[in-house]
């Protein structure tokens, strides 16, 4: 359908072929629909690897600040890549001893180590707010 209207994407050929109000909405649920499976997937690799490895939790916070740490440092500080590269990787490296050194059961006074609902609502507002942030540094990229 799309190489009969000139490559048009979904939402183009929405738009044309039903309504422009169509055109707006219909491609949003389209891939939204189409991503769920993708979605729940990923949660679930994420979630059965923070229960069933012990290492993971510790790991994975370590490596999140990490990675904002890198953020911080290439776009805001200016710092250079190596010097950026360096100190994460070593900070990466620092939160896998860790993770192995001190297994987390227990963080806070809560026993987080077989709760699946509690890894799956961190698992998603980790990447909900990995997207925003993105989002946002590409925005304020865009406007320099």
């Amino acid at each position: 359908m799309a190489m009969r209207n000139k490559g048009a994407p979904f939402g183009g050929l929405s738009h044309k072929l039903i309504s422009p109000r169509a055109g707006k909405g219909h491609p949003s649920l389209f891939y939204l629909l189409l991503s769920t499976p993708y979605v729940g997937t990923f949660g679930n690799v994420v979630v059965s690897t923070a229960v069933n490895l012990k290492a993971a939790p510790i790991a994975w916070l370590l490596l999140t600040m990490a990675g904002v740490l890198a953020g911080q440092m290439i776009y805001r500080w200016r710092k250079d890549i190596i010097l950026t590269t360096v100190i994460t990787v070593v900070l990466a490296m620092i939160g896998i001893l860790f993770g192995t050194v001190m297994p987390s059961g227990r963080i806070l006074g809560m026993d987080l180590s077989n709760n699946r609902v509690i890894w799956a609502v961190a698992t998603f507002l980790f990447c909900y707010f990995s997207a925003v942030l993105i989002y946002k540094d590409l925005h304020d990229l865009q406007r320099e």
